[in-house]
């Protein structure tokens, strides 16, 4: 079977300036954690939920009772 063609690819300039990245940057800056794509940041995220979960509200700055 044939690989799949890859229809576009964002520009490193792009990508830098995603949310996404945005929210990478951030973590690493809070939380001391880095990640060299978004596969790091997926498996962070599953393998550490709690601490993931717990960034969202803070990254995002919702104020919220209860955990």
């Amino acid at each position: 079977m044939e690989s799949p063609k890859l229809l576009w690819k964002p520009t490193q300039q792009f990508a830098d300036s995603s949310n996404i990245k945005k929210y990478m940057t951030w973590v690493e800056q809070h939380k001391g954690q880095s990640f060299a794509g978004y596969h790091e940041l997926w498996k962070w995220s599953v393998e550490n939920m709690a601490d993931f979960w717990q960034s969202i509200p803070e990254y995002f700055n919702i104020i919220h009772s209860g955990s």
